[in-house]
């Protein structure tokens, strides 16, 4: 990912992790993995999500 300069400050750098990766020709497998329910309070709040949304649709094009 040499030259790469991120735009993103939050969670929404996945969706341009993903997204550049994809552009430079590799392709993305998902390895399934087990998770804990997790105790408390969710971390991702709705802001995140529409945030994570928004990113997508602006490296989409």
């Amino acid at each position: 990912m040499k030259g790469w300069k991120p735009k993103s400050l939050g969670f929404d750098i996945e969706a341009e992790i993903n997204n550049y990766v994809m552009q430079s020709g590799y392709n993305i497998v998902e390895v399934p993995i087990k998770y804990r329910k997790r105790l408390g309070k969710k971390k991702l709040g709705f802001r995140h999500g529409v945030k994570i949304l928004r990113r997508m649709i602006i490296e989409s094009f």
